[in-house]
Parts: C-alpha cells; sequence; structure tokens
C-alpha cells in the first residue's frame, strides 16, 4: 500500500468505522492524522520483538519525510483508536504517534519507536468553552522506545 492510498483509506472510512491496514511496511512523507474522526485503524501486528532493529512483520508505518511533524497523530474524537501497528518516527520525526483529547478511544499492542521529542505523546488541547482531555482511553500491550531521543512515552 502507498501513502496515498493510505491516507484515501482514512478518508474513505466512516466516523465509528474501522480502516484495516496491510500486513506490510508504509512509508509515510508527511504528517497522517484521524485528527477530528473517530475511526479505528487496525493493523496486522506491531511485532514486539526486535528492540533494536525495529520492526521486521505486521502493519509497520515508517517516517520518510522531513525533519519534525508527525507520523500519525489521533484526537479530537470520542471513540476509535489503533491496534496491531508499528510506528517508527526513525529519529527524523517529532512523534511516531500523537495521541490529543482523545475519548474513550483504544490503543493496544503498539510498537512506537524514535521520535525526536517522544515515540508516544499523549497531550490536550484547549478546545474552547469545552477543553477536552484525554480521558477513558485503553492503552495496553505498547512497547515505546527512545533509542536516544528524550522519551519514549510523554505525558
Amino acid at each position: 500500500m502507498t501513502e496515498s492510498e493510505l491516507r484515501a483509506l482514512i478518508d474513505a472510512c466512516p466516523d465509528g468505522g474501522t480502516a484495516v491496514l496491510p500486513n506490510e511496511s508504509i512509508d509515510i512523507a508527511a504528517d497522517l492524522s484521524t485528527y477530528g474522526k473517530a475511526i479505528f485503524l487496525k493493523g496486522a501486528g506491531s511485532d514486539h520483538n526486535h528492540y533494536g532493529t525495529g520492526p521486521q512483520h505486521g502493519s509497520i508505518l515508517r517516517w520518510i519525510g522531513p525533519e519534525g511533524g508527525t507520523l500519525l497523530r489521533m484526537g479530537n474524537s470520542r471513540g476509535g483508536g489503533l491496534d496491531g501497528v508499528a510506528l517508527d518516527a526513525r529519529g527524523i520525526a517529532d512523534y511516531a504517534l500523537q495521541v490529543v483529547s482523545s475519548w474513550w478511544a483504544v490503543y493496544n499492542d503498539l510498537y512506537v519507536m524514535n521520535g525526536r521529542s517522544a515515540a508516544l505523546d499523549i497531550t490536550t488541547v484547549d478546545m474552547g468553552p469545552l477543553v477536552e482531555d484525554t480521558q477513558g482511553c485503553m492503552f495496553s500491550n505498547i512497547s515505546a522506545i527512545a533509542n536516544g531521543t528524550p522519551f519514549g512515552i510523554r505525558l
């Protein structure tokens, strides 16, 4: 699957729906986002067994873009989530996965690594009169690898 095919898959997925990722590596050159859309991205597994060398199989998103940016940004929604995916920022993107103001989402079986600022960043934003924070989410079976970057997980 190409980056443009992945973006089309995410765009076509209805709010509350599930988008299934293939069992392959996908190179990402620009920020990928489901922000504002409660969709569930289901991968083929995150391959936690290769510390140091990175994932060898499963659904893998790898940053190939310029310095900075976010490999995958999710949030500003109620529901959705991510399962069975490895995300490698390769020490180039600021974050492998950024979860922003997410409510009742599920994040499971993830291998996040090598963000310049953090592999996994869980944060909130001021959304006006309804200031919302990340709450009620389930985070389980997550490996966060820093490999010389400041944080594996930043809350």
